[in-house]
């Protein structure tokens, strides 16, 4: 799933739980957990979950997965990102 798919499910929950969401909510979301895994000599993936949460009368939690590819440079360091994919965990 792309950025923009998710941001659509992300908006779909909020007005469900009766959250007006700020524009940068998913981007500002709490991360949980984090993995890297080098995946070739020019490559790096990774993937993190991370949550947005919103209390109303009950306490909503939007949770999501982002695996990320990146290029790696001469000194091992990330540069470019060459894919991004977005998966819900959890919308409640």
């Amino acid at each position: 799933m792309t950025k923009e798919q998710i941001r659509t499910k992300f908006d779909r929950w909020a007005e469900r739980v009766g959250h007006t969401p700020f524009e940068n909510d998913l981007d500002n979301a709490t991360p949980l957990l984090s993995y890297d895994d080098k995946q070739t000599s020019t490559t790096l993936s990774t993937v993190a979950v991370y949550a947005v949460a919103v209390h109303t009368d009950h306490v909503h939690v939007f949770l999501f997965s982002v695996q990320t590819v990146w290029q790696l440079d001469a000194q091992d360091d990330t540069g470019k990102v060459l894919d991004e994919r977005y998966r819900v965990i959890v919308a409640f």
